[in-house]
């Protein structure tokens, strides 16, 4: 059960680093702050999963720096296309592009930012995950339980609140774009929320990609929130 409880936590700590690295990283290459991640709140499950992975795969091979930088690299690209892969189907949206990359695979994966990962495992294996380690290990049992409580509360009920959201973005996204349509949306309850939400999604995914079933081409970020600001007169 401690065991459980403390990768729980592990799992949790690399979301939150991931979600900070994400944001500085892109911030900088933007030149704005720039927030980041699938979640409102300020996590990044790929890098939680990513790293969990990454402890339990290569851990026999600890002694091995060369072998733990290869596997790292394997492991962590082979989550990020897996992630990519599933938010493409599930939202028909494209939250990442290395298309323009050399050495890239099909866009969700190339070898600048794997070798970049390959790096960051090594500081994880070696620097900071023993300090991760030693902090949780101090923790005492009900401690443990109380955080696992909280942060799964936490991450549920928002994972559930950002699913819904991206799931409603998508379905009027297809009628009022796709297939030209408005009167669902007209009618639809939850079209306050909605608008209120595209300022949200606008702001947060500038990259971010549309792109549905038997339809040629692909919609921009940048091209939604063009025609939605138009039609909902959204300022920001």
């Amino acid at each position: 059960m401690v065991i459980v409880l403390e990768w729980f936590l592990y799992f949790v700590i690399y979301s939150l680093i991931g979600y900070l690295f994400e944001v500085i990283y892109c911030s900088l290459r933007n030149k704005k702050l720039t927030n980041r991640g699938f979640l409102r709140s300020p996590f990044c499950p790929l890098y939680g999963f990513g790293a969990v992975f990454v402890l339990l795969l290569v851990n026999p091979f600890i002694d091995n720096v060369i072998l733990v930088l290869i596997l790292g690299i394997v492991i962590t690209s082979t989550v990020e296309y897996i992630a990519g892969y599933i938010m493409d189907k599930v939202f028909n949206m494209k939250w990442w592009d290395y298309s323009s990359y050399k050495f890239n695979i099909h866009g969700r994966v190339c070898l600048l930012n794997s070798l970049m990962f390959g790096a960051l495992v090594i500081l994880l294996v070696y620097f900071v995950h023993p300090f991760v380690a030693g902090l949780i290990s101090s923790l005492s049992f009900p401690v443990l339980l109380a955080l696992f409580l909280v942060m799964g509360v936490i991450l549920l009920t928002d994972t559930i609140i950002s699913t819904k959201e991206t799931l409603l973005l998508k379905k009027y996204t297809k009628i009022y774009i796709v297939d030209k349509t408005s009167s669902e949306i007209r009618e639809d309850k939850k079209v306050n929320r909605f608008e209120r939400m595209l300022v949200y999604f606008f702001a947060k995914y500038p990259r971010l990609e549309f792109r549905f079933k038997g339809l040629e081409g692909k919609y921009s970020i940048k091209k939604v929130k063009e025609y939605f600001k138009k039609k909902f007169k959204i300022n920001n």
